[in-house]
């Protein structure tokens, strides 16, 4: 995909996110540009099925953090980087599953390629994301053997 055709509305949709794979750094640079908005953050969320509490949960913020970012319209560069690092692992996970209801379930079941943790749990911290990254890395290379 071409760095020009895509922006932060590849959010929003569900075929369009899967677009998104793979997510150069310079693609999501390209795409928060100075933050993130509002709305595409909301749209991304009703695409993954992601709640507040689970975006604050991965954002480490809480509620009322949550509302003062909605309030200015724009999320800060670090928290939307930290959005992006979502998208990476969602579109990676569309193009894999195929279906948007397959990743997104499960996402929030046990998994035993992860010890039995729910792929969710591990969204809070860097190191979870970059588990998690490499879980679904790991399913593709088993599906391609």
């Amino acid at each position: 995909m071409k760095l020009d055709s895509i922006s932060a509305h590849n959010l929003q949709s569900f075929e369009l996110l899967r677009l998104l794979h793979p997510l150069t750094e310079e693609e999501a640079a390209a795409i928060v540009g100075d933050g993130l908005p509002f709305e595409i953050v909301e749209g991304f969320m009703d695409v993954t099925d992601l709640s507040v509490s689970d975006l604050c949960f991965a954002l480490n913020a809480t509620g009322s953090g949550f509302r003062a970012w909605r309030d200015r319209g724009v999320f800060p560069k670090p928290i939307s980087n930290i959005i992006m690092q979502l998208v990476e692992i969602y579109a990676y996970g569309y193009c894999q599953f195929g279906r948007r209801k397959r990743f997104n379930s499960w996402m929030q079941e046990p998994s035993m390629r992860l010890g039995m943790i729910p792929p969710m749990a591990l969204i809070s911290d860097e190191f979870g994301l970059r588990e998690l990254l490499q879980a679904l890395k790991r399913m593709e290379t088993l599906e391609l053997q």
